[in-house]
Formats: structure tokens, sequence, C-alpha cells
């Protein structure tokens, strides 16, 4: 009895070798023939890629060999906005988990409907993670340990705090990438922001705001395609951040 892999099945699949009893016999095949004699019904899901070792991520960070890269869980969405407000490309599972991928059916209620949603959100964590080469960030103690030693469990409470431990553990210059804060990615989405002049963003901005601003940054992620000027919201928003960093890198209040 043996299956074959979904990912065997596409165009660029080719042709799959098998040992034929001794050294000078090889059985080439499809994966289209295969599937064709042996059905569908026999193909086997593909096993979630493993993620990287946490102390090789933080390594990697921290010396400055990978340049920071997170996925968030559902808990962690406020840190997610102010890694990205440092420039630091910050994932959330719930941007890419759908409603409809949290149950196994729409009917499911209660305790069931619940463990359905938490296990959906542990492997796509893991699976965004080990997709985009990324470090899983986690405030659940029971995704952690579940997670075979490659995601980080964020102890402290507030996003603040979360964003100086997160800073101290990987070895990340909070404040030299708040100085530049808000003007690279989109806190909303995670997409990277462009500079525009007001010609450029005139169908996207109010006129009194064209008139009093002359650069503006607009996001490049086509669904999202916000754009944003260093008006007061920008003003409250740098302060804040730079507030965050500029704290001790831990805060008192952990979790037991």
């Amino acid at each position: 009895t043996w299956g074959v892999s979904m990912a065997l099945t596409s165009a660029g699949a080719g042709e799959l070798c098998f040992g034929a009893g001794d050294v000078g016999s090889r059985l080439m095949l499809s994966a289209a023939a295969i599937v064709a004699h042996y059905g569908e019904a026999r193909l086997l899901n593909d096993e979630p890629r493993a993620g990287v070792p946490l102390a090789v991520a933080v390594e990697a960070v921290a010396s400055g060999e990978q340049p920071p890269r997170f996925v968030c869980d559902t808990m962690l969405g406020r840190l997610a906005h102010k890694l990205r407000a440092l420039n630091i490309d910050a994932r959330m599972v719930a941007e890419a988990v759908s409603p409809a991928s949290c149950s196994e059916n729409s009917s499911s209620r209660g305790t069931t409907h619940a463990v359905h949603s938490r296990t959906a959100e542990e492997l796509q964590l893991q699976q965004i993670a080990a997709d985009a080469g990324a470090t899983a960030l986690t405030a659940s103690c029971s995704v952690h340990s579940s997670s075979r030693g490659t995601t980080y469990l964020v102890h402290s409470r507030t996003a603040e705090e979360q964003l100086r431990e997160v800073c101290a553990v990987f070895g990340i210059d909070g404040v030299s990438r708040a100085r530049t804060a808000l003007d690279s990615r989109c806190c909303a989405c995670n997409g990277l922001l462009v500079v525009r002049q007001g010609h450029e963003v005139a169908a996207a901005v109010h006129a009194h705001t064209l008139a009093t601003y002359d650069t503006f940054y607009a996001c490049t992620n086509a669904p999202c395609s916000k754009v944003f000027w260093h008006g007061q919201v920008y003003q409250n928003g740098l302060r804040d951040i730079q507030a965050a960093v500029a704290d001790a890198p831990f805060a008192p209040s952990l979790h037991p």
C-alpha cells in the first residue's frame, strides 16, 4: 500500500523513478499516469514544512544574517501592527484564515467549533511561518508547546511590552528603526509603502489634504491601497512607537 503526494500531480512534476528490484533496473512513471490508474483517492495530503528551530532563527536575526520576519497568532494583532510600524515584516494568521477553514462544517458550535478553530490556527501559524521563512509568535502556551521548538512564546501582556520583548530577544534595534517609523510598511496590511506626490494620489485624498501636504505614502498592496501623510495621526503614532521602544527592554508585568 502506498500513496502519492498531491504536490506530485503538478504540471512540473515530470517523471517519478521507482526501484525495480535490482540495481540495474528502474521504473519510470509520470505522476499523471499514476493518478489516472489509481485515482485521486490515493493521494496523500502533503506534510507541513518543518519550521526553523527557534534558537537558529534568533541567532540569524540577532547577527544580521537574516532580516526580522514574523507571523503573529490572533492574540498578537496589536503587536503585529507595531512591528510593521518599525518596518518589520509581520504577518497575522487572522489575515490568512477564512471563516470556512476554521471548522469542518458550518453547523459546528460551542466547544467543538472552538477546538477546530484553534487547531486550524495552529496549523496556519506554522505553515505560514515555514512558507515565509519567518518566526512564529504566539501568546498561547499550548500552541508554543505543540510547535516542537519553532515558535517563540511572548510573555508580556501589553502590545508595548511585547514589542520591547521581541526587540530584546531577537536583537532588533527598535530605537533606530523608530526614527523613520510608519514610512516604510503599511500597519494595516503589511504591504510596503512608496512615496507619492499629490497629483499621484489625488483620487484617494481630500482636496484640503492635498493642498496642505506635499508628500504621501501609498500602500503597494492593491487590495489595501491606503494613502498616508505626516498629519496629526502620524505625529501621534510616531511619538507612541518611539516611546515604546525607548523604555526598558522587559516590563515587569509578565505572565506567571
